[in-house]
């Protein structure tokens, strides 16, 4: 039995994850290999790095045990779902202790880490969750592609220059002629 986490597990395994290679020839799991009437909640494994199944063989229960991109642990998006902790019958786990440096301030972490760094979900432009930070009640701007439009939303980019004879706009792309149209066609 072997798992990234766990090879054959009897009894809890919560708030976890495991980010390395599993191999084995039975029984094998990103995170459990054989769940033998355990529990096993709020885990997680990276399946860029194991492509097979979170738990080879599940007898037991299991809830919120997924495969992550490598992107989704770089992303903060793991860090943030185990910090939240998780509840078993009448016990509480608290996920306090898991966090990860995403926004770059010092040296970034690849993947959930024991640290106080605490990870926020953010806001895209449009107001959608989907990405994260460290810092709370953040809301990311608009990021444009090379024709001006935002991928997030309906936004577009607007042209450079202030409007004026000596300073033009300068319309370069599309979404910045949708500008450019929208304040003509609103006087």
């Amino acid at each position: 039995y072997v798992g990234g986490v766990v090879g054959e597990n009897y009894g809890t395994v919560v708030n976890s994850h495991n980010i390395g290679s599993v191999s084995g020839s039975n029984y094998v799991g990103g995170v459990v290999g054989y769940n033998y009437y355990g529990t096993v909640v709020n885990c997680y494994y990276d399946s860029d790095i194991y492509i097979g199944t979170a738990i080879s063989s599940d007898e037991g229960t299991s809830t919120d045990v997924w495969g992550k991109t490598t992107a989704d642990f770089a992303s903060g998006e793991v860090a943030y779902s185990l910090s939240q902790g998780c509840t078993v019958g009448e016990t509480v786990y608290s996920g306090e202790i898991w966090g990860q440096n995403i926004d770059g301030k010092g040296e970034k972490d690849a993947c959930p880490v024991f640290s106080d760094a605490k990870v926020y979900p953010a806001k895209n432009c449009d107001g959608s969750d989907g990405v994260y930070s460290n810092t709370q009640d953040v809301q990311k701007d608009h990021i444009y592609s090379e024709n001006g439009f935002c991928t997030f939303c309906d936004g577009y980019e607007s042209p450079t220059g202030s409007g004026t004879e000596s300073d033009p706009y300068k319309i370069s792309n599309a979404g910045q002629l949708y500008w450019f149209a929208a304040v003509v066609n609103t006087g």
